[in-house]
């Protein structure tokens, strides 16, 4: 009998555990269903926010943050693409050094050092072989056009408001003034065989050579809060493009066909635009936002342009210089932008300075103005 009673419990046992493990396996079968589907759903990859016809703001934010890398270990300046792929040129602030990093091998050399001199920025010819350095020496401030491959240096015979290399990188051009009288000319990048192209009393700001046919400045009018753009011929002949607009700051595209710039409202606010540079069409992008932040792409079409995350709730004069950043993607043509970073609560907040494109352009680089390091975001 006691046989008996030991054999039926081993039988309600094994029923009881039999029926324990079906419910757990269709529970775990129902929790991957749903995951299933929630994933087929959900890409969360970045290239997926490169999707021009989009206009939504939504971003997979932790997957961003892990694009998201830091560059250099010191604070920098003039950051631009190196002379082959995934490499980056940048200077150390205040110091005399310019280092140059494969962001892939994680490997970087000293490109040039003078412990005797303090660059305070560096311009860089189109094929990074050389570049004028701005630099303090001696407690005098110098151009130094500096051949990286020779190492020769040669101290530019001006005192320039403003210089800017040609496209092809065998001409620079610059404003000298004299009497209030400033003059434009091209010479080669080591400042010899000079021409003047001009001479006028604006008051110009920064020169841009996107393409061989025509020079840019911005120019700000005498007595008043506003600034004109202007171009010119190789040969002198002077137009301007754009007028009386406050606050105002450009970005030209590669082939010179397209400007990107921002103003200041009536109300406070910077707005971004784009102008076509043949038929003068300007066309207001819906975004607040600065020219100074943003770069173009190679087609003249997309634009990529570090966006305060807060641009219509607060001012932006102070936020100008404090406002996180979000980075926008924007087609000029279909008239669409997309978010394909978003800040948010995560560290480090980003204030984007310093923007440009890999050569490949599958990275984004920036300096963050927060800690004034240089960061890459691959797309």
């Amino acid at each position: 009998m006691q046989k008996k009673h030991i054999l039926l419990f081993l039988i309600i046992a094994l029923i009881l555990g039999s029926g324990f493990l079906l419910f757990k396996l269709f529970a775990s079968s129902n929790k991957m269903s749903r995951d299933h589907k929630d994933l087929s759903t959900q890409t969360g990859n970045i290239l997926d926010k490169f999707s021009f016809d989009a206009l939504k703001k939504s971003i997979d934010v932790d997957n961003s943050a892990k694009s998201l890398n830091q560059i250099s270990a010191s604070q920098t300046t003039s950051a631009a693409n190196g002379s082959y792929p995934h490499s980056v040129l940048y200077h150390i602030k205040n110091t005399g050094s310019i280092i140059e990093s494969n962001i892939e091998t994680l490997k970087s050399n000293t490109l040039f050092s003078d412990p005797l001199s303090v660059i305070v920025s560096v311009m860089w010819s189109p094929d990074r072989h050389s570049a004028i350095h701005y630099v303090s020496k001696n407690y005098a401030a110098q151009f130094i056009y500096q051949d990286y491959i020779s190492g020769t240096s040669t101290i530019l015979p001006f005192k320039a408001r403003s210089i800017s290399f040609s496209s092809d990188g065998t001409k620079i051009a610059f404003f000298t003034i004299s009497n209030d009288i400033s003059s434009l000319f091209i010479s080669k990048p080591d400042g010899t065989m000079a021409r003047k192209i001009f001479q006028t009393r604006l008051l110009q700001t920064q020169l841009h050579w996107p393409s061989g046919e025509y020079i840019y400045f911005t120019s700000k009018n005498p007595n008043l809060e506003t600034w004109d753009v202007f171009r010119t011929t190789l040969d002198g002949k002077l137009e301007r493009i754009l007028t009386d607009k406050r606050e105002l700051e450009i970005m030209l595209s590669k082939d010179g066909k397209h400007m990107l710039y921002s103003a200041l409202d009536d109300n406070g606010m910077h707005h971004l635009y784009s102008q076509n540079t043949s038929s003068m069409t300007v066309t207001n992008l819906a975004l607040h936002g600065f020219a100074s932040r943003c770069v173009w792409s190679i087609d003249s079409i997309h634009i990529f342009c570090g966006i305060p995350a807060s641009a219509n709730s607060v001012n932006n004069a102070y936020e100008k210089i404090t406002a996180a950043h979000d980075i926008y993607a924007i087609d000029i043509k279909k008239l669409s932008h997309t978010t394909i970073f978003e800040t948010g609560s995560q560290e480090p907040h980003i204030h984007i300075q310093n923007l440009f494109l890999s050569l490949q352009e599958d990275y984004l680089f920036f300096i963050n103005k927060f800690n004034g390091k240089l960061y890459s975001l691959r797309k």
